[in-house]
């Protein structure tokens, strides 16, 4: 993945997708004005898409680029950000990468994203969570309690309306993918259901996966990792490819 904005966007953008430009200058959207940054794309291939939303082959999006208007019939690779949901799904362009059957310059081949190329842009969010983890290990929660009392001090972090309710989860480590671990490692995640919390994976009795794990930033979580993303867990099955990913020495001791 050559280009530096095409590689920043994948790791991140919710939304990436083959299409063809149908209408320029047009929206299908209520709520997402037509002018000449909008157009809407015919849907050929979905890489990754935010589930509540259902986009599949075949489908509309209307696409908003501030770098360069949409033009009639040019195909492209489309790595965006969630714009608007409701009678259809409008997004904004973080980056295009125009590919063949494209009829923005005429004669011009431009490059076919190929199947590895669409597997690197689908495997770009997990990449960038285990190049960022302090340590990853493959093991199974064998013990959860919850956390008594916040670190002396730093009361003021932690108010009523949004407590995290932290608990400890202890992991019995099978395996070490990046960093250096012992026997077992201690996460902890809240149990809150507030939505300050939302996307935070809780770990349950007996489960076994593949755990991302990152040094917290917050000073009420003490002697214990934290792995905020949904991302942070995999199943057991992927060690050898977030392993690949991480591009990590994993060591136990």
């Amino acid at each position: 993945m050559p280009d530096e904005k095409l590689a920043n966007a994948a790791a991140d953008a919710p939304f990436v997708f083959v299409g063809t430009v149908e209408q320029p200058g047009a929206s299908s959207v209520a709520g997402a004005p037509a002018d000449e940054h909008t157009g809407i794309v015919r849907v050929e291939h979905v890489v990754r898409a935010p589930e509540v939303v259902g986009l599949v082959p075949g489908a509309t999006v209307t696409v908003r680029s501030e770098d360069s208007p949409p033009q009639a019939g040019e195909r492209a690779l489309y790595l965006a950000d969630s714009w608007i949901y409701g009678d259809g799904i409008a997004v904004n362009e973080r980056a295009r990468q125009p590919i063949a059957g494209s009829g923005a310059e005429p004669g011009a081949e431009a490059p076919q994203p190929d199947e590895a190329q669409l597997e690197e842009l689908a495997q770009a969010p997990l990449k960038a969570r285990a190049e960022k983890a302090d340590l990853i290990v493959q093991g199974r929660v064998v013990g959860l309690e919850p956390v008594v009392g916040a670190a002396p001090g730093k009361e003021a972090e932690i108010t009523s309306e949004h407590d995290p309710e932290w608990w400890y989860a202890e992991i019995a480590v099978d395996d070490v993918l990046k960093g250096r671990a012992g026997d077992t490692v201690r996460l902890a995640f809240p149990s809150s259901t507030d939505v300050a919390w939302h996307g935070w994976p809780r770990p349950t009795a007996g489960q076994t996966g593949v755990f991302l794990l990152h040094q917290p930033e917050r000073s009420d979580v003490k002697n214990a990792y934290v792995a905020p993303h949904p991302l942070d867990t995999q199943p057991h099955g992927t060690a050898d490819n977030v392993r690949a990913l991480a591009g990590g020495d994993g060591t136990g001791g």
